[in-house]
């Protein structure tokens, strides 16, 4: 579905940037060997305004089916979450799961 995938272009954003962040210094010191955007397949290789780039990329894509994000409840995919928002006690709480658009 748009949305499984708009949730999977998420993850991979996401993934991406905690990557990036996680090796932000190692990935400065690199030299950006890339001519005319053209980088290699492998990441761990990639300046820091590829993996920028990238990342954007993913999460613009995570957006794009917009309207269908919006008519589609998040209760529907409670099971990708690491957290249960679904229990009376955490409805309590105020955790509700709400379409972040």
């Amino acid at each position: 579905s748009e949305v499984g995938i708009a949730i999977l272009h998420s993850v991979a954003g996401e993934s991406y940037k905690s990557y990036m962040n996680s090796k932000r210094f190692e990935i400065a010191a690199r030299t950006d060997l890339g001519e005319d955007g053209l980088y290699s397949s492998d990441m761990v290789t990639w300046p820091l305004a590829q993996l920028e780039r990238v990342s954007f990329s993913h999460f613009a894509k995570s957006l794009s089916p917009g309207t269908k994000l919006a008519e589609t409840s998040a209760q529907s995919y409670q099971a990708v979450f690491e957290e249960d928002y679904s229990t009376k006690e955490s409805i309590a709480l105020g955790y509700r799961i709400r379409p972040a658009l």
